[in-house]
């Protein structure tokens, strides 16, 4: 859509699929929210959180830039991946109790985690500046309610 003045132009999009495999977003502003994915996942936004709650297995190659926002990130036991959080003025917090969990390496700062998750080779870039990154590896990834 164009008129005078399109940078005030907005839209909320939703989007339902019965098998959703790849998911590519990029947005200036808003929220992202993903459920029930079953493939890699490259998202990208300005301000706005990130939510991904999967109750398949993620194996894929996956990336998360946010600017303003948190992330969540919540996937069942049997998932994997070579995990790469870094945190701008926020937390990262980690809940494994499904899984093994492994950390690669120790960083003297708090803002930062490099670790593995059952042997997974697959990169996973978890990135949020004035915003907080959780991870989530348990039973039932997306019972924690609605999706946000």
């Amino acid at each position: 859509f164009l008129g005078p003045e399109p940078w005030f132009m907005r839209a909320h999009l939703r989007i339902e699929t019965p098998d959703l495999d790849r998911v590519t977003v990029q947005t200036t502003n808003g929220d992202v929210s993903i459920q029930n994915n079953t493939g890699p996942v490259d998202i990208k936004t300005n301000l706005g959180d990130v939510t991904i709650a999967s109750n398949h297995p993620l194996v894929d190659a996956s990336t998360v830039l946010v600017v303003e926002g948190n992330v969540d990130y919540r996937v069942p036991g049997n998932s994997s991946g070579l995990f790469d959080v870094e945190v701008i003025d926020g937390d990262i917090e980690v809940w494994v109790p499904e899984g093994r969990w492994r950390y690669v390496s120790r960083t003297p700062k708090e803002d930062t985690i490099n670790a593995r998750l059952n042997d997974g080779e697959n990169p996973v870039l978890l990135r949020a500046s004035e915003g907080d990154i959780r991870i989530a590896v348990v039973a039932d990834p997306t019972s924690f309610g609605p999706i946000r």
